[in-house]
């Protein structure tokens, strides 16, 4: 169960090894290396696999040049000293930016290597502001924002992915799948066993999306892979089938299996292609675009991500209209798409606009218009405007403390 716990993709581990492995043969001659990643626990991992190779990894978050210099003087002689992390974010003050840039062979003339930890405002402060000192890298490794724990990924999929149509108490979920459960036992026959066994695994998704408990994603997924399994065999290509793989495809999303889960959305597609086109096909069709968009995003390929949002988006649009909430979902989405690739304009337009409708449709104390929200306020503090920022995020923390009451 590690990988659910630490919630990053292959990809990334991949990423993570080749920059450790380069700061480990940079031991004795020194190099900067610059780091844009917004997932503090990619940075904690960066940190155990350094120690796992005995190398003492030392961080700083600088305020001033003077605090650098005195950690370049006092070890800078010193190969055994282990790595310098240097954490540029938010609160780093931009003289910062000018006085690395001016003082950039000091970096290479110590003999451990200089890792500056960035985040997506301050990569780019350092490109700007410190333009000499950005072509005196020795390595640049961007990391896409990762979900984290399991009930943060649950919040990010119900949030990125869940239609608000189907939205469920675990006590009604808890009840259905005791009823399916049984009907299951009753009957033989495979094929009625397999549209069971369909529905026990898509509920019990649900449930994992509001619990976040890892157990019952791995028993969603045995379900929907049985299910599949039968179909298959009998040849049932039919609507239950093609929602059967598109559960099973969003459980690997979960399970950060990125590239099966594509796959399955793929079949599922292919599936839909074969049937008759009504309303409920199309629903599902765009469910599986906002699914494949998710994927695509989470691998860090926005592109493809933004995509298949809008491939949803046009059908929701023609099917439930502008103002509808799962409409404004897809918005939401395709904001979050343009914020990771740094078009910040955008993502805040796409955001207002999800807003908007939430706020008109589901009310101030919907966690989707929350979560809008935050995602807006976020975007302005990757554009660098901290004062609308520290503004949204007030009014955000009143709707919490009113919405308790």
């Amino acid at each position: 169960m590690e990988r659910i716990r630490f919630l990053i993709p292959t990809k990334i581990y991949d990423s993570l090894n080749r920059l450790v492995q380069s700061v480990k043969d940079s031991i004795g001659s020194g190099g900067i290396f610059i780091v844009k990643c917004d997932s503090p626990e990619i940075l904690r991992e960066f940190e155990n696999r350094l120690k796992n190779l005995q190398i003492q990894p030392h961080i700083y978050r600088p305020t001033s040049w003077e605090e650098m210099h005195d950690v370049l003087r006092t070890h800078g002689d010193d190969p055994n000293w282990g790595v310098a992390v240097w954490k540029l974010d938010l609160e780093t003050p931009d003289e910062l930016y000018g006085s690395i840039d001016f003082n950039r062979d000091a970096f290479l003339e110590v003999r451990w290597p200089s890792v500056f930890w960035t985040t997506s405002i301050s990569i780019k402060k350092l490109m700007e502001k410190a333009p000499n000192f950005w072509r005196y890298r020795s390595v640049f490794v961007p990391f896409p924002p990762m979900p984290r724990e399991p009930h943060e990924i649950a919040e990010h999929f119900d949030m990125f992915v869940k239609p608000v149509s189907e939205w469920k108490s675990p006590e009604e979920i808890e009840r259905e799948l005791k009823s399916l459960k049984r009907l299951l036992d009753s009957t033989d026959d495979p094929v009625r066993r397999a549209r069971f066994l369909a529905r026990i695994g898509k509920l019990e998704l649900d449930l994992f999306k509001l619990r976040g408990d890892s157990g019952l994603l791995e028993k969603s997924m045995s379900h929907l892979r049985e299910a599949i399994s039968i179909m298959e065999s009998h040849k049932v290509h039919d609507l239950i089938f093609a929602e059967a793989l598109n559960d099973y495809g969003t459980a690997l999303l979960f399970s950060v299996d990125y590239d099966r889960g594509i796959e399955n959305f793929e079949k599922a597609l292919e599936v839909l292609d074969n049937l008759p086109q009504d309303s409920v096909s199309s629903v599902l069709k765009a469910e599986i675009y906002n699914n494949l968009g998710s994927a695509y995003y989470s691998k860090g390929e926005y592109d493809r991500a933004i995509e298949f949002y809008n491939k949803a988006l046009e059908i929701f649009e023609d099917l439930l209209g502008k103002y509808h909430p799962d409409t404004a979902v897809i918005y939401n989405n395709i904001g979050g798409a343009y914020r990771s690739r740094g078009e910040y304009d955008k993502a805040i337009e796409f955001f207002n606009k999800a807003l908007e409708i939430f706020e008109r449709r589901l009310g101030q104390c919907h966690p989707y218009t929350m979560g809008v929200l935050r995602n807006l306020a976020h975007a302005y503090r990757d554009k660098g405007e901290k004062a609308e920022f520290e503004r949204l995020m007030a009014q955000l923390a009143e709707l919490e403390r009113r919405c308790k009451q």
